[in-house]
Order: C-alpha cells, then sequence, then structure tokens
C-alpha cells in the first residue's frame, strides 16, 4: 500500500485560482470535492451498470439479486500486488446517482449519501480567511448568479428564487462526471501539475492528507470522508511518495563518503 496521490497547498491554490478566473461554478465544484472529500460521481449525477465488485462469488451473487436479471462476472485484478479473481456484478438497466441535489444543502450544512459503501455525512459549509477556499461565500455567489434553468443569459436568481422555482430533487451541478474530468484536467494543466495529479479523485486524497498532516484524530478523518472502515483511513497516514522521494535524495547527498570525489572516480584510472 502506498499513500494516495495529492496536491500540494500551492498546487491546490493553483488549481482552485485557474477555475475561479474562469467559472464560478467550476470553482464551487472544486471546492465541494476539496473540503468534503466527495468522489465527483457524489457531487453530480453519473450512470453505471456496475452494481459492485467482490472478493468472492457468494457475495456478488447476494448483490446480484438486488438487481433482477444482472450478470456475475469473474474479472482478474491485483490486491497488494498479488493476481486475484474477483467478481464483478453487472445491472441489465443503468444505475444512475443523482448527485448533489438542492434538498441536500440546508442552510449552512450539506447532507449526501456517499458511494462505494461509505456512510451518509452532514457536513458545514466552510469558511476561511483565503477567499480561494472561502467555500460559504462560493456556494452563495453561486446561487445569487446562476442562471434561469441553468442556462447562460438567463435571469439572475436569488437564493430565495431558486431553491422556490427548483424542484428539491434539482440537481446543484447540470453536469456530468466526464464533464467534471474534462475541466479538473484543464485547470490541473495550466497551473503546470504533472500529470498524475490531473485527476479530480485528487482532491479527496489532499483533504485527507491534509487533515492528517493537521493533526486531526484517524477516526474523525475517517467520520469526515464517510469511511465505514478505519483502515480505509489509515491510507493517509503514510508519507508521500515525493516526500520520500526528497528525503532519500537528501540522506543520499549527506553521505560523507560520497562527497569525497576523487579525480580518478571522475574520470576513471588511466592507468588501467
Amino acid at each position: 500500500m502506498k499513500a494516495p496521490v495529492s496536491l500540494t497547498s500551492e498546487e491546490l491554490l493553483a488549481v482552485l485560482a485557474k477555475a475561479r478566473a474562469r467559472r464560478l461554478r467550476d470553482w464551487v465544484i472544486l471546492l465541494f470535492l476539496y473540503w468534503h472529500g466527495f468522489r465527483v460521481s457524489e457531487a453530480v449525477r453519473s450512470s453505471t451498470r456496475q452494481a459492485g465488485l467482490f472478493f468472492t462469488r457468494k457475495k456478488a451473487e447476494q448483490r446480484a439479486a438486488d438487481f433482477p436479471g444482472s450478470e456475475v462476472r469473474e474479472v482478474p485484478r491485483r490486491i497488494k500486488g498479488k493476481p486475484q479473481t474477483c467478481y464483478l456484478v453487472l445491472s441489465p438497466q443503468p444505475i444512475v446517482n443523482p448527485g448533489l441535489t438542492l434538498d441536500a444543502i440546508e442552510g449552512d450544512e450539506i447532507t449526501q449519501q456517499r458511494l462505494k459503501g461509505s456512510m451518509q455525512t452532514t457536513q458545514f459549509l466552510q469558511e476561511h480567511e483565503n477567499p480561494l477556499l472561502d467555500e460559504k461565500s462560493a456556494w452563495a455567489e453561486w446561487l445569487a448568479e446562476r442562471p434561469r434553468l441553468g442556462k447562460k443569459g438567463g435571469a439572475k436568481m436569488t437564493q430565495k428564487d431558486v431553491l422556490g422555482h427548483f424542484q428539491k430533487n434539482d440537481r446543484v451541478f447540470d453536469l456530468s462526471r466526464r464533464q467534471v474530468h474534462r475541466l479538473y484536467q484543464r485547470y490541473a494543466t495550466e497551473a503546470g501539475l504533472p500529470r498524475r495529479k490531473r485527476h479530480p479523485h485528487c482532491l479527496k486524497h489532499t483533504i485527507g492528507s491534509d487533515l492528517v498532516e493537521a493533526g486531526l484524530p484517524l477516526p474523525k478523518v475517517q467520520v469526515h470522508l464517510g469511511h465505514k472502515s478505519l483502515a480505509s483511513t489509515g491510507k493517509y497516514t503514510l508519507p508521500k511518495e515525493d516526500a520520500v522521494s526528497r528525503a532519500v535524495g537528501k540522506a543520499i547527498r549527506g553521505k560523507a563518503e560520497f562527497r569525497r570525489v576523487q579525480q580518478s572516480q571522475l574520470f576513471g584510472d588511466e592507468s588501467l
């Protein structure tokens, strides 16, 4: 097991700045993904036929019973570096996750059922002295400027108008999961992030890593991310690969034996 790929503070702010400069909506989405550790499919609408991946056929068949006509398929996976046969349950009909809806946000609270077996969480919209990280203000601004019925150029609506005009189960963000991926990749690329950090799931990993580094007890991080198992949260205690790489370089450069370089070591012994 290795530490999840996360952003540094400078990288996170750079991505948020790129999104804020281009589109208010995109900035709000990225703030939600970061502050609450949402998966993209928990924030926006998504559709899949995959009803679950299990280590035993028995559990897969139990899950398949919830979806009449579903298929159980064997798929190879590598678990902790070892090959293993897993069982994928495929539903005959797409399984739709609505993402965040307007009734999920009440006042300063946001409640959402996490996916992949995680728990439901209720969290505050967060304030911050850094305007790029001030989620509460960003949400209020988004509500005030959200175009009518989600279309550009329409009449702007106040929070009261929005919540009164739209149905409670209307989506907060009228985007697909693929669109969010493309938007994040654009901003991450513009911010100069390496390819391995150009996936929006890095934002979930970043809040997890930031909370652990800030000294928040692991059970509290578990609750915030909606993990059922503390073991799932434990990965954020592992050292980051880039930090380890820097430490390795520093350690080797600090070896006195390597710093005493002889002329013959640089150019070889001419007598040979």
